[in-house]
Formats: structure tokens, C-alpha cells, sequence
């Protein structure tokens, strides 16, 4: 990931007309519409992410809310491939870009 633009996973919605001009047609954009993502991640999920970005471990937030460390691993692997990143690093950066922390 070389570019330092938010990771987002908006949808956009451009709407075009074509233009006849003199000899062909030419295409306008009249609006572009950005759907904002909505929460992708559970309520648990968040609360993990939270604890991710103070820093704490998978054991930490385990013994936090009385869960496995595997059970911790695996809501990190669902947030994971929920937001198509493939790192923690990444995960809280898509997390904070799109407001869920």
C-alpha cells in the first residue's frame, strides 16, 4: 500500500448522459453519489478492534471479556477478510478511516 489515501470500501454511483456532438457522442457525468460503507463489523467485533488499537494482545483482550484467545484470533480473522485488508496494521487503518473506532 504505497499511496496514503483512507482505505474505503464506498460505493460509487455515476450518472452519465451521452452528448450527441458533431460526429459521434460524447459522455457526461451529470452526479457522482458516494454511499458511505456501513458498519461491517458486530458489536463484539468493534469492542476487539477497540482493544486492537490500544495496543493490547489477543490474550489481553481474551482475559478482557472473558473469552479465548482463539475465540479473540478469530473475530480478527472475520474483521480480517470483512475488510479485505490482510494485516492488523491495515485493519485499524481501514477501521479508524471509515470511523468503526
Amino acid at each position: 500500500m504505497g499511496n496514503n489515501l483512507p482505505i474505503s470500501h464506498e460505493n460509487k454511483i455515476i450518472l452519465t448522459i451521452e452528448k450527441r456532438t458533431k460526429d459521434s457522442f460524447k459522455t457526461v457525468d451529470i452526479k457522482t453519489i458516494t454511499a458511505a460503507p456501513k458498519n461491517i463489523f458486530t458489536k463484539r467485533e468493534c469492542e476487539i478492534l477497540s482493544c486492537m488499537y490500544q495496543g493490547m494482545n489477543s490474550a489481553a483482550i481474551a482475559e478482557k471479556f472473558c473469552l479465548s484467545e482463539h475465540t479473540v484470533n478469530n473475530h480478527r480473522k472475520n474483521m480480517l477478510k470483512k475488510s479485505a485488508v490482510t494485516n492488523t496494521a491495515a485493519l485499524i487503518r481501514y477501521a479508524t478511516a471509515n470511523g468503526f473506532i
